[in-house]
């Protein structure tokens, strides 16, 4: 008689017991089919289903915040595993923990960091400029706090001299670029190459690169150009329509603007008195000074110094010869360049006012504003039309404690936007060649300036002062000699008698 197969559910330890003796129970049931007996099997079907339910992942979030706080975080997760064995059904759950971390940002140390330039921050246009950047940077940095210096120029950079020789100079400062070469071979001026290379926002290669010029000694950069300006020709339009003077502008397009059309200029504008006092005159100083006398020596292809090695006075050669007596004649002899005899007053304000038809000075449009000004080049001369273009700069002492934090403030200030801003304030040139155009805009639109374009140009066409430590013992010496050739002096013999000198101060060039 057959016996019943009996089914009964097999249990976790079953099933595991009947995995690892496969291979014997498959031997048995041969063995009972040789037997000759017929067997009823009933196969048992395994079948695994997994049902997926979504799992957060581990995460861990390191969120900065001004207080220490750390919490931790349980996230209960169901992971069901339903495996099926017949009526078998198994539940897996697992808990998942997340961890979220919370660590205080580091605060800066509090820091003063010292600035200084020549002018007080309450003048207006420079002092204005200055002051909003100051706040700017304290708004952004508010560890940091600014100390500002100031000192009259003419003792300015003396002073900086000295601070710097004694390790208390302040941390950022503004320095003219023609005294800058001299500051940075002092062992005054910090290198910021490596603060500009590793500063990825700021675009040193948007500058105007004879900008740069003077702020470049022995191949690296110490300083970046600040306030920067050009020497042109500011006319004031009524008074000379009502010489009877063409527009300088038009006939320096039309290619008539130079050294024989400025004279006659000059002439019809300069009136006088019975007693020989001028009532209004053609122009203010030519320039006879050292810083002057450059662009009347390129126009005529002189210059003060050789050219590139800078280390002989050549000034007193026949192209700087004759550009000074040029220059020195239109005031003995013309007598149509204001004379210290003439007594008249700020070069600006006489133009504003009328008494000077036409000045030589800085492009510095806050100072004609609601004037009948316009601007123009300087007149070509007999080796052509050339101006000079003389950026300051800002520098970092060599001895500061906070080269970073320093280097922002120059970054700041020196921004496309704070660029910008020295025109719209100050009134005085950008640097950067992505603001030329709006420079222009902002000098036509808000100085009521006639030609924008020369602006521009007198930028990208001007010529700087030769980079040499000795500039200023070079003005020293020549710049009384100027001056006695306006007086009368012949320029040769004048020029002749600084030349040992300046030789001398000029021999460590030479080797």
């Amino acid at each position: 008689m057959k016996m019943p197969f009996k089914k009964k559910s097999i249990g976790r330890r079953a099933l595991l017991r009947y995995s690892v003796a496969g291979g014997a129970a498959a031997s048995f049931m041969a063995a009972l089919g040789g037997c000759g007996e017929t067997q009823v099997v009933t196969e048992t079907k395994i079948q695994e289903v997994v049902k997926e339910v979504p799992v957060e992942r581990v995460v861990t979030q390191i969120v900065e915040r001004d207080r220490p706080v750390e919490v931790e975080k349980v996230v209960e997760v169901e992971r069901v595993v339903t495996k099926t064995v017949k009526e078998v059904v198994v539940e897996v759950q697992e808990k998942v923990v997340t961890k979220v971390v919370e660590v205080e940002k580091p605060k800066p140390q509090a820091l003063t960091l010292v600035f200084s330039t020549w002018w007080p921050l309450e003048m207006v246009g420079h002092g204005v400029y200055t002051q909003k950047y100051i706040d700017v940077y304290q708004a952004k940095y508010p560890h940091v706090t600014i100390e500002y210096r100031n000192w009259p120029f003419g003792e300015y950079h003396t002073k900086l001299l000295t601070q710097a020789a004694a390790g208390t100079a302040p941390d950022v400062f503004a320095y003219s670029g023609i005294f800058f070469p001299k500051f940075v071979k002092a062992g005054g001026a910090y290198p910021i190459d490596e603060l500009v290379r590793t500063d990825a926002e700021f675009e040193i290669e948007d500058f105007v690169e004879q900008s740069l010029r003077l702020s470049v000694v022995d191949g690296r950069l110490w300083g970046i150009p600040h306030i920067g300006n050009a020497w042109a020709v500011l006319y004031n339009q009524q008074v000379l329509e009502e010489a009877g003077v063409e527009d300088i502008n038009e006939m320096d397009a039309a290619g008539r603007w130079n050294w024989e059309t400025h004279l006659e200029a000059l002439q019809k504008i300069t009136t006088r008195d019975d007693a020989g006092k001028a009532e209004r005159i053609g122009m203010n100083d030519p320039g006879l000074n050292v810083l002057g006398i450059h662009s009347w020596a390129w126009q005529n292809g002189g210059n003060l110094l050789n050219q590139p090695g800078l280390g002989e006075f050549v000034l007193n050669e026949p192209a700087g010869v004759a550009a000074v007596e040029w220059a020195a004649d239109l005031v003995r002899n013309h007598q149509v360049a204001a004379s210290p005899a003439d007594a008249f007053g700020n070069s600006y304000a006489e133009l504003n006012n009328g008494r000077f038809g036409l000045i030589y000075g800085w492009a510095i449009y806050s100072r004609v504003k609601g004037f009948p000004v316009d601007v123009a080049h300087p007149p070509s001369g007999p080796a052509g039309q050339t101006t000079v273009f003389h950026p300051n700069t800002l520098g970092i002492a060599a001895k500061t404690k906070f080269p970073e934090d320093s280097w922002n403030l120059i970054a700041l200030q020196l921004s496309k936007q704070g660029d910008l801003d020295q025109t719209k304030i100050m009134g005085v040139i950008s640097r950067r060649k992505s603001n030329l155009l709006k420079m222009a805009e902002v000098v036509k639109g808000q100085f009521g300036i006639g030609h924008p374009e020369v602006v521009a140009q007198v930028i990208e066409n001007g010529r700087t002062f030769d980079v040499t430590e000795f500039q200023q013992e070079i003005g020293n010496a020549i710049t009384p000699v100027l001056l006695q050739n306006a007086g009368g002096a012949r320029p040769q013999t004048q020029l002749d008698g600084p030349k040992p000198g300046v030789g001398h101060l000029l021999a460590p060039r030479r080797g």
